[in-house]
C-alpha cells in the first residue's frame, strides 16, 4: 500500500509540474497532442553528467569525455540507457566518435579503441562486434577520430595524415590500392594528405581542412580514385572546421561565415529547399563558431553561446523552429533555438537529435529520445507550443515566450521508404530476421524502375540492430538518371533476413 501512495504521489507532483511549465513558459509535456511523448524540442539537461571535455552524438547514441579520461555513453551505444553509463575498461580519453552503431575513442597515447558493431580496426572484418573497447590495429598517434553513418572510420594523426577503414565502395578509403569497390578491415593512409587539421566522415564521402585551411573531400561524387583528395571549387576558405553527413557538408571559414553544400531536401542546409542560386552563407548569426550537419538538420554555435538549427522540426531536433514555415515540420531558418542553461561551446548532431556542450561543462540535448539518446533519464520532456523569439537571447537568460492554447499542428510521420527526384531515403525500415534477434550485418538493396525492370542499380547496405532484437536500414541515396521515374520497386534481400519487396513513388 506504502509503494502505491508513494507512486501516486509521484504521478501527482508530475501533473503539478506539468501544469506549471504550461501556465509559466508555454511548455508542455510531449504528448501525443502535440508530439511524440518521446521527443522535444526544448534543450534538457542530461541528467547526472558534468566535468564534460568533449561531446559527440550521431545516429541514435550520444557519447561525451569527462575530465578524469572516462567515456560515459547513452542511447544505442548504451543499450538504450536513458542517463549516462561509464564506459568499462577505457581511460585516458581526449576524443570520441559514435555513429550508425560504432563508437570509438583515442587515447592519450595516441592508440584508437572501438566498440560496438560495423568497422572496429582490429583486421577481423569490416563488419565486427564487440561490446567492449578494442584496438585498431597498426594505427598509432591519433588526436581525433570521427566515424561515419556508412561504414567508415578516419582518424587524424599528430603528423597530419588521414587514416581511415572501414567500407570503402565508394572510394571513401582513397589509400591508392583499390579505388571504388575497396575496403579495409585495418587503418590505412589516404593517398597525398599530409597536413590535415581536422577530418571528417559523412556517409560515402570524408572532408578534411589543410594547414593551409584549404578544404579538401573525397568518396563519392568527389571524383577521387587513387587521388588526393580534391579541392572544392565553390569554396576558397580559408577554413577552420568541417562537418561532412550522408549527402552534405558545412565548413565555417575563418570569418565566421558557415557555408553548406549537397542535399538540402529539408533546407538543412539552412537556406530553402526550393533555392536554386548561387553558394552563400547562411544568415542569421553574427558570427558562427562551429557547426554539426546531419540527415535532415543542422545545427551551429554562434561566437556568443547561442545555438541556431535549421532543418525538420517534427520530433524537435532541430529545436521550435520559427512557426508556421512552407514544408511542415522544417526551419529554412535557421532559427534560434530559446535559451540553454548555460553559453555553448560545441554541438554536434545525431540522426534525430542534437547535444550541445555547456560552458560549464554540462550537456543540454533535444530531439528524439526513444532509444534514451537525450539522456534525460525519466524525466518528463517538455514541448514548446509557442512561437520562440525572432533573435537569440542572451545565453544564460529567460527568454519571455507568449503562452498560446494553440496546439502544434500534428506532422504525419515519416514513411520508412520515400524518395525526391533525385534522391531515396530509407528511415528505419523495417526487416525480418529468419531468426529472432538475429540481425545480418548488411543486405543487398536493388532499385529498379517498376515499369522498366531492367532499369536497376544495387547497393550492400548495413543493418541496423535495436537492443530489443529488430532490424532496420536508414540510408539516403542518390538515383541515378535512369532511376529518376514516377514508381521504383525496392528488393531488399540477403542471409538471414526475409526478402522484402516494396513500391515507392
Amino acid at each position: 500500500m506504502r509503494s502505491v501512495t508513494h507512486a501516486l504521489r509521484i504521478v501527482l507532483s508530475r501533473i503539478a509540474l506539468a501544469s506549471l511549465l504550461v501556465a509559466l513558459t508555454g511548455l508542455v509535456p510531449a504528448t501525443s497532442a502535440t508530439a511524440d511523448p518521446t521527443s522535444t524540442n526544448v534543450a534538457v539537461l542530461v541528467e547526472g553528467l558534468s566535468g564534460v571535455t568533449q561531446v559527440a552524438a550521431g545516429g541514435r547514441s550520444t557519447c561525451a569525455v569527462l575530465q578524469n579520461g572516462t567515456v560515459a555513453c547513452w542511447g544505442d551505444a548504451a543499450n538504450q540507457a536513458t542517463a549516462p553509463q561509464v564506459v568499462p575498461g577505457l581511460t585516458d580519453v581526449v576524443r570520441v566518435s559514435t555513429n550508425a552503431n560504432t563508437t570509438c575513442a583515442v587515447k592519450t597515447d595516441g592508440t584508437v579503441w572501438c566498440w560496438g558493431q560495423g568497422p572496429l580496426g582490429r583486421g577481423n572484418t569490416i563488419y565486427d562486434t564487440s561490446p567492449t573497447p578494442v584496438q585498431a590495429v597498426g594505427l598509432t598517434g591519433a588526436s581525433d577520430v570521427s566515424v561515419g553513418a556508412g561504414g567508415v572510420v578516419c582518424a587524424l594523426r599528430t603528423d597530419g595524415s588521414v587514416w581511415c577503414w572501414g567500407d570503402g565502395r565508394f572510394g571513401a578509403l582513397n589509400d591508392g590500392n583499390g579505388g571504388y569497390g575497396y575496403s579495409a578491415s585495418t587503418a590505412r593512409p589516404v593517398l597525398g594528405l599530409s597536413d590535415a587539421v581536422t577530418v571528417s566522415t559523412g556517409h560515402q564521402h570524408v572532408c578534411a581542412i589543410r594547414r593551409t585551411q584549404e578544404l579538401v573531400c573525397w568518396g563519392h561524387e568527389f571524383g577521387t580514385r587513387n587521388k588526393p583528395p580534391q579541392t572544392v571549387g565553390r569554396l576558397t576558405g580559408p577554413f577552420r572546421q568541417v562537418s561532412a553527413t550522408t549527402a552534405s557538408t558545412c565548413a565555417v571559414d575563418v570569418t565566421g561565415k558557415a557555408w553548406c553544400f549537397g542535399d538540402n531536401a529539408y533546407a538543412e542546409l539552412g537556406r530553402p529547399a526550393a533555392y536554386e542560386g548561387p553558394l552563400i552563407p547562411i544568415a542569421g548569426p553574427a558570427a558562427v563558431k562551429e557547426i554539426s550537419i546531419n540527415l535532415e538538420h543542422s545545427c551551429l554555435v554562434d561566437t556568443s553561446g547561442g545555438v541556431w538549427c535549421a532543418g525538420r522540426t517534427d520530433d524537435g531536433r532541430a529545436g521550435p523552429g520559427p512557426g508556421p514555415t512552407p514544408l511542415p515540420g522544417v526551419v529554412a531558418g535557421p532559427s534560434a533555438m530559446p535559451p540553454l542553461p548555460a553559453p555553448a561551446t560545441s554541438i554536434t548532431t545525431g540522426l534525430q537529435h542534437t547535444c550541445a556542450l555547456l560552458i560549464d561543462g554540462r550537456v543540454a540535448c533535444w530531439g528524439d529520445d526513444s532509444r534514451g539518446q537525450v539522456g534525460n533519464g525519466a524525466g518528463i520532456l517538455p514541448w514548446l507550443v509557442a512561437s520562440p523569439p525572432a533573435t537569440p537571447t542572451p545565453p544564460g537568460t529567460v527568454a519571455p515566450v507568449r503562452p498560446t492554447s494553440t496546439i502544434t499542428p500534428q506532422v504525419d510521420p515519416v514513411p520508412p521508404a520515400r524518395r525526391t527526384q533525385r534522391h531515396l531515403f530509407l528511415s528505419d525500415l523495417s526487416l525480418r530476421a529468419t531468426s529472432a534477434g538475429q540481425c545480418p550485418q548488411s543486405v543487398k538493396l536493388t532499385i529498379r524502375r517498376t515499369t522498366r525492370p531492367s532499369a536497376r542499380m544495387q547497393r550492400t547496405l548495413s543493418v541496423d540492430r535495436a537492443v530489443d532484437g529488430t532490424c532496420s536500414l536508414t540510408a539516403r541515396i542518390t538515383l541515378p538518371k535512369r532511376l529518376r521515374a514516377k514508381s521504383l520497386t525496392l528488393v531488399v534481400e540477403g542471409a538471414g533476413v526475409r526478402r522484402l519487396v516494396r513500391r515507392v513513388r
